[in-house]
């Protein structure tokens, strides 16, 4: 009901100051209103659809199997295709959070059993990931409702990485780099994409949860070592992405910490690039303290969260890591204590006495 009032409010404002120019359909804007409250859920939510869809698809598929309908190979691939339209039908037609359980359970066993029907076949495992890639991004491009896309976000990375360690796995740092600084452009300008029309600001949320998933998820696997082999030209390449964009990124944040002398705008930038230095054998590190940067600067708090948990992770995984020798673990624990002790000073000083804890 208050934020109700303040729309309300808020129009009334536009309303003086545009003049009779400035046109509004209140009615439209209550109705969705409405349909956003009806539809409102936290992450735990969130998390709880996608781990109950992922549930009762494996039970489904379990039941496949324990009933032999999984030993034809053109019955895997017409039941997985029936299943992805369906769910994609169900995405298209409701947009409720119960439907999109439904939805995300329907396309996880349909792209299950259609891997499994192409595995039958002998379809090289290449293939079989670009096949899952495509019908992801058509799935995005038909609904763009919360979960489904975030799946469907997630199955586009995941075939990428798939295609990465099925040929090059060095490459894997060429992909970091890349979704890096696509995350760093599609966060930087949020407001551009969320009024640029319906379609694109539905997708922004979803997009925006399942590349920091993936970039995260990434990470953790090379930081595990045996998934990826350690290259340190490679590693080079998505550590050096990670650092431009965080350099990148840094302007905004010292807008917002109303950061405004040349000589401390100089003084960051200097610091920064300096205690960033030894993190490039560790591209993990820069990476998470990228996705921290990025969620601070538009206030998303599971990003921050997420974020920041890796971040402790990483800097604790790469301390212990044999192959650095302890000179290099204490440089990279120091820096990112500086670092940190910088920010959380610069941060404590900008914030406004109501904001403090």
């Amino acid at each position: 009901m208050k934020q109700a009032q303040n729309i309300q409010k808020i129009l009334a404002q536009l309303q003086t100051r545009e003049g009779a120019a400035f046109q509004a359909d209140e009615e439209a804007i209550a109705l969705e209103y409405q349909k956003i409250n009806a539809n409102r859920s936290g992450i735990a939510i969130k998390v709880l659809t996608v781990f109950g869809g992922i549930l009762a698809s494996l039970t489904f598929i379990a039941f496949l199997v324990i009933a032999g309908l999984m030993d034809s190979d053109a019955g895997m691939l017409t039941l997985g295709l029936a299943f992805i339209i369906a769910s994609v039908w169900l995405g298209k037609a409701y947009d409720k959070l119960i439907i999109d359980t439904t939805a995300v359970s329907l396309f996880v066993i349909g792209l299950v059993v259609l891997t499994f029907g192409l595995e039958e076949l002998k379809v090289h495992d290449s293939i079989v990931c670009i096949i899952l890639l495509l019908i992801a991004m058509i799935t995005l491009a038909i609904i763009q409702n919360y979960m489904p896309a975030f799946i469907a976000v997630l199955v586009v990375n995941g075939s990428i990485i798939a295609l990465v360690l099925d040929n090059n796995a060095n490459l894997i740092h060429i992909y970091l780099a890349i979704a890096v600084i696509i995350l760093t452009l599609l966060m930087l300008d949020e407001a551009g994409l969320i009024t640029s029309g319906k379609k694109v600001s539905l997708l922004y949320n979803p997009v925006r949860l399942g590349l920091i998933v993936s970039i995260l998820a990434t990470y953790i696997m090379i930081a595990w070592k045996g998934w990826f082999p350690h290259s340190i030209h490679f590693n080079l390449v998505s550590a050096v992405a990670a650092i431009a964009a965080i350099l990148y990124t840094l302007p905004r944040i010292m807008v917002r910490l109303d950061v405004q002398s040349a000589t401390a705008r100089a003084g960051v930038y200097l610091i920064t690039a300096l205690l960033l230095v030894p993190t490039v054998y560790a591209p993990a590190i820069p990476g998470a303290l990228l996705l921290t940067l990025l969620s601070f600067w538009v206030n998303y708090k599971t990003g921050y969260a997420l974020s920041i948990i890796a971040l402790v992770y990483f800097i604790g995984q790469y301390y212990y890591d044999l192959q650095f020798t302890l000179l290099t673990k204490s440089l990279l624990m120091m820096a990112s204590g500086i670092l940190f002790l910088l920010l959380c000073l610069l941060t404590h000083k900008k914030l406004n006495p109501h904001e403090k804890i």
